[in-house]
């Protein structure tokens, strides 16, 4: 089975457990690959977790023309929230994506930058202990959320990005960020 990226481009289906990275500037098209990767992954029974920090995943409900459902997306936070996000949640939300077999979207959009890190930092450290299948986290906009524009002394420990590439590749847990800039993230 492939994922139908584009009209020239195809990837096999083990793509869920693989690492990418896209760079581009304003408008370039990151959050399109993003959606498509996971509309994709969704089409081929796959797990997605779309880590949405700036509000833009919610629209997985809908079809694209706005007239039909979209994807059956669980939405933590955020304006269009099916359930709250609470900002000291992260290991617990680790937990319940490990085993969530639905697709989902945490919306972390109204949390400021230093406590999206910390949410973050305790997500991926839980997911990483809990998780045993494959899950693709699709996190856009991703140089926002590292560590190194926090005052010195809230930077107790390594961006969350950088966690995630290092212990995540045993457990299945593969990432696809995208960004604006290349910052070490992936």
């Amino acid at each position: 089975m492939k994922l139908h990226l584009g009209e020239k481009l195809a990837l096999p289906v083990d793509f869920v457990t693989a690492a990418c990275v896209v760079y581009g500037g304003r408008g370039s098209g990151k959050t399109t690959f993003g959606t498509v990767v996971a509309e994709e992954l969704y089409r081929a029974g796959q797990r997605f977790c779309a880590i949405d920090l700036k509000g833009d995943y919610w629209g997985f409900k809908s079809s694209a023309d706005g007239k039909s459902e979209g994807l059956p997306v669980l939405i933590f936070g955020g304006d269009h929230a099916d359930l709250p996000l609470e900002e000291n949640a992260g290991e617990f939300l680790g937990g319940v994506v490990a085993e969530l077999e639905q697709p989902c979207v945490l919306d972390l959009e109204h949390l400021s930058k230093g406590k999206q890190i910390r949410f973050l930092g305790s997500f991926l450290t839980a997911l990483y202990h809990k998780n045993r299948a494959p899950l693709m986290l699709i996190m856009d906009e991703a140089h926002r959320s590292g560590a190194r524009d926090l005052p010195r002394r809230e930077r107790g420990h390594r961006a969350p990005g950088a966690q995630a590439r290092a212990r995540g590749d045993h457990r299945r847990a593969a990432r696809c960020w995208s960004q604006q800039r290349g910052l070490g993230v992936v």
